[in-house]
């Protein structure tokens, strides 16, 4: 069902542009993380600026496409309309955003450090030219200036926030830690597992950060609010603060590469593959 909703999408941002742009998947479809309340992460690569008139069309693309097709799964679709030197050169310049509940224009790059690797280590094609080719992969030292950013935002609100977002903060420290610990991309859940076998992440708070992955955030809320206000919490964000805050100042001896291959049936490729730090 959902990849009738992907394949609608796509083909209506086609007729929209009136030529064929490079659209990849990837994100938590593309794994074993995918849930009945998963975002579907779609990033579309143009090779021209929109207009103004395609801009305002592809805006209400979800909700209009919802309505026609009478699915609500087309409001799951999250991403970027981004245009192609914007995407190479890792700037941003009026880029097309959708996101939970809301779709807008901003001069900011759509993907951070570790959704850029993850997007170059395993996505899929769904049409057009592939221009990841094009496209450097981050150096150490950015991931660590992503873990450091990202310890900024949990210090600032995930103590104190009583919404999704200092769940969200936890899966971005996990994740960015298991990309530095590790070499490679781990999935939300993937992430949070791993912190908890090394011990950064208690067994209980991990189970409740998992428990909000798969389940609806809007049923979750009163739980939620009661997890994020107990002394284990606080003293659970503290620690994995300070553990990511000491992986981030490590000074940066290393440079990425990337081995990419194929794998799955000729029908559906699914390309995925290892990323590795040589010492300079």
């Amino acid at each position: 069902m959902i990849y009738s909703v992907i394949d609608d999408f796509v083909d209506y941002i086609q007729q929209v542009l009136q030529y064929t742009p490079s659209v990849y998947l990837y994100g938590s479809v593309m794994t074993d993380d995918f849930t009945p309340n998963s975002d579907v992460n779609l990033l579309v690569v143009t090779p021209q600026p929109l207009t103004q008139v395609q801009a305002a069309r592809l805006t209400t693309a979800r909700q209009f496409l919802a309505e026609v097709r009478k699915s609500c799964d087309f409001l799951r679709i999250n991403g970027a309309i981004i245009f192609r030197d914007d995407f190479v050169a890792k700037r941003g310049s009026s880029v097309l955003f959708y996101a939970k509940g809301k779709q807008y224009q901003d001069d900011v790059y759509p993907l951070t450090v570790v959704d850029l690797l993850a997007l170059k280590i395993e996505s899929k094609l769904l049409v057009g030219d592939d221009v990841l080719k094009d496209v450097a992969l981050p150096q150490r030292n950015e991931v660590l200036d992503h873990c450091k950013q990202v310890v900024q935002s949990v210090s600032s609100w995930g103590k104190a926030d009583g919404t999704s977002y200092a769940y969200e903060c936890m899966f971005w420290l996990t994740r960015t830690l298991y990309t530095i610990a590790t070499n490679s991309v781990a999935s939300k859940s993937d992430s949070m597992l791993w912190a908890m076998e090394q011990g950064y992440v208690a067994d209980k708070v991990a189970m409740q950060c998992l428990a909000y992955h798969v389940t609806d955030a809007k049923s979750y809320t009163a739980r939620m609010k009661s997890n994020l206000q107990s002394d284990a919490w606080q003293q659970q964000i503290n620690k994995l603060v300070d553990v990511a805050s000491s992986v981030a100042s490590k000074p940066d001896t290393y440079v990425p590469t990337v081995e990419v291959f194929y794998n799955g049936n000729e029908d559906e490729p699914k390309q995925t593959g290892k990323l590795t730090w040589k010492r300079r």
